[in-house]
């Protein structure tokens, strides 16, 4: 089961939304509903909207004590970013073109479908647990083996040397 980054709210869709990646590559997912107000700050073109977006999200990661940095560094950056957009649309400045998304762009955000698990690498995963458990019961009672041999041996010396 995923949770949100950011309300740690169960996340129940196949495919979420990624936030952002961590330093080991692993996803940051969220919710639908975080997404959506992620968007409406992103880009809402009423400066109101913007703010009270921000205002959920900033609520929903001090409720949640979030301290992953990668979420943290991304929502800053968001913020940010919202925060220069709404200040250029209440100054009448800002050019809503720039809010076209480049298709490239959405292209390198999204897990390319080879990288992606799947059922059947999760199912080997589990093979190859279970594989590894049983070695390693193996190996450990040739240990306990070993280590009773070379006690029995050290006890039969010690038996034929002083008696």
């Amino acid at each position: 089961m995923k949770n949100c980054s950011i309300c740690k709210a169960a996340i129940e869709a196949e495919t979420p939304s990624i936030l952002t990646m961590g330093a080991y590559g692993n996803p940051r997912y969220v919710c639908e509903d975080c997404d959506r107000e992620i968007e409406r700050m992103l880009l809402s073109r009423d400066t109101a909207e913007i703010a009270g977006a921000m205002k959920t999200l900033g609520d929903h990661l001090s409720r949640i004590g979030c301290e992953d940095t990668a979420v943290i560094e991304t929502m800053e950056e968001m913020v940010q970013r919202a925060t220069d957009r709404a200040k250029r649309i209440a100054e009448g400045t800002y050019d809503f073109s720039e809010d076209e998304e480049d298709p490239e762009v959405e292209e390198l955000v999204e897990i390319p479908e080879e990288l992606q698990e799947t059922e059947e690498d999760r199912a080997l995963d589990e093979k190859d647990a279970e594989i590894e458990k049983k070695w390693d019961k193996v190996m450990n009672l040739v240990w306990y083996i070993t280590l009773g041999v070379f006690a029995a041996a050290f006890i039969f010396l010690l038996i034929r040397r002083f008696f």
